[in-house]
């Protein structure tokens, strides 16, 4: 039986909160700086959760002159989802939704604005997220209800979440995502989402609205992208199987990253295909975890 959210007044003003979890070492954290300050509308409010190890992002923030209400904030635990959930339990009560952009992400001046009129009514607003180059995934214009299949398409950089929905499944999981304290460093926001199926959010695809980000790759070394694979696989399996998806599902999942033919032409593909491959297999399939798999690819000790 489905359960129900609080109630809220179905009129109720848009005030949206960006939630941005920053660890300082990014050379596009002034862009997004420069894309929240250039919007034309100011009826939302601005958090970060330093988890840097110096002072460079207050110094980067209290340099700037903020015409709307701007909170910084810590995390006691590691991770993407703490900080996160840092920022939300510092928002202001108002708030009545957040949208959680990388440290890397731009946006247009017209988005917050398009943003409070898309969200009014609706508990998640799912955007097109860019890699730089294209969409990440492609989506019609709709307001189909999330399922256990259409919430992959939804990335958290390009993905509002109302406030109740957020505080009835007790935010990020903060054993799951990039930083944090366990092996699973991807597949937080899918299961956030998963978690929030039984209350059977209202959801809008707005494929128009864009989020831009940066290639998965950037600014990482080949050894350092090859374990970011391996660790998101692990994540994404890992959310597979904590909500029960098939066994022929994960499978299926684990043979995924070797379908593409550029993957058995290049050496360098095959071998990041195998890093994803081996990260899903130990995430969906936990007795896997102690075959001794050489290098990196072994479970952590």
């Amino acid at each position: 039986m489905p359960r129900s959210f609080p109630p809220t007044n179905s009129e109720t003003e848009v005030k949206i909160c960006i939630a941005v979890s920053t660890i300082g070492k990014t050379d596009r954290f002034d862009l997004l700086l420069d894309s929240i300050q250039s919007q034309n509308s100011s009826s939302f409010v601005f958090g970060v959760c330093d988890q840097s190890t110096d002072s460079q992002v207050r110094e980067r923030i209290h340099q700037r002159e903020w015409a709307i209400p701007t909170f910084l904030t810590t995390s006691d635990a590691p991770g993407l989802s703490a900080g996160r959930n840092a920022v939300i339990s510092s928002a202001p009560e108002d708030c009545t939704h957040f949208m959680f952009p990388n440290d890397t992400s731009t946006f247009g001046p017209n988005l917050i604005q398009q943003l409070s009129h898309e969200a009014i009514n609706y508990d998640v607003v799912v955007m097109s997220y860019s890699d730089g180059q294209r969409p990440r995934y492609l989506f019609p214009q709709s307001t189909d209800s999330l399922n256990k299949e259409n919430i992959w398409l939804a990335i958290e950089p390009g993905t509002v979440l109302s406030s109740r929905l957020i505080h009835s499944v007790n935010g990020f999981d903060e054993h799951l995502g990039t930083g944090c304290d366990t092996p699973f460093q991807a597949g937080e926001g899918s299961d956030l989402l998963l978690r929030a199926l039984p209350f059977t959010p209202k959801a809008k695809w707005v494929p128009d609205l864009v989020i831009d980000g940066v290639p998965q790759a950037y600014s990482l070394s080949q050894k350092q992208r090859r374990n970011k694979q391996l660790m998101y696989g692990r994540g994404y399996a890992e959310v597979l199987r904590r909500h029960r998806y098939s066994s022929i599902r994960r499978t299926l999942s684990i043979l995924a990253p070797f379908r593409h033919i550029n993957t058995w032409i290049h050496r360098s593909a095959f071998i990041e295909a195998l890093y994803l491959s081996v990260g899903r297999l130990q995430g969906g399939f936990p007795f896997t975890r102690s075959i001794p798999f050489p290098g990196e690819l072994g479970w952590p000790g």
